[in-house]
């Protein structure tokens, strides 16, 4: 009945009956340092991620942010306490800031925010396994154009459009920065993040649930 009343169906596959299916939830199960083609982003600013953004698992990722399928809420956080138990073992010993990286204006007015959420499972992960993690929404954003600009326009108005928030006091060091995000592409975002979180401690890198997977040239 509950089935017929609130109907689901994986959104990878389309299998009825279930949030996510085991062979989609396997594709967001991976754990690699990011190697995709993300021209903005720094050399030294190491990428991890759970998933390639490709296929089921880049369908799934986009059933649940564009907020139509609220239910995928639950499993998305589980894998997100995943990620931050495997956070703690990629990173040197000492207290993490976990930094969303801020939703543009629309997601906001529309209550659809994913990155936020996504950062405090991330910290329940982290906290699971006796580190000291903390959750700072200290980010803003201004603007909201990016998709519709080139990848260099992108680089340069994320960089202007993202700041730290009125009243946040920088720190001394006192933990280092992970910036989260959804979703790796250009790294335009990811890169105007932890340059505007810097002055909040040392940039450790950052962490998505996917990523753009880098092409493949044949021949």
């Amino acid at each position: 009945m509950a089935h017929l009343l609130l109907p689901s169906w994986c959104p990878g596959c389309g299998w009825a009956g279930v949030r996510i299916c085991p062979e989609c939830a396997a594709h967001l199960s991976h754990w690699f340092r990011a190697e995709a083609d993300a021209p903005a982003l720094p050399p030294a600013l190491p990428v991890w991620a759970a998933a390639a953004y490709a296929g089921p698992a880049a369908r799934v990722v986009m059933a649940w942010k564009s907020g139509h399928r609220p239910d995928l809420a639950r499993p998305i956080h589980r894998l997100g306490r995943l990620l931050g138990r495997r956070l703690d073992e990629a990173l040197d010993p000492g207290p993490v800031l976990l930094v969303p990286a801020p939703s543009g204006w629309r997601r906001r007015w529309a209550g659809n925010e994913v990155v936020a959420p996504l950062a405090e499972a991330i910290g329940a992960g982290l906290a699971e396994t006796g580190r000291s993690a903390g959750v700072g929404r200290v980010l803003r954003r201004r603007g909201g154009r990016a998709h519709h600009l080139s990848q260099r326009q992108r680089r340069a108005e994320r960089a202007a459009a993202i700041s730290l928030r009125r009243g946040t006091r920088p720190r001394a060091g006192e933990a280092g920065i992970v910036v989260v995000d959804d979703v790796l592409t250009t790294g335009a975002t990811l890169a105007a993040s932890a340059q505007a979180a810097a002055p909040l401690g040392p940039v450790l890198g950052a962490i998505v649930l996917a990523a753009t997977p880098r092409p493949v040239q044949e021949g």
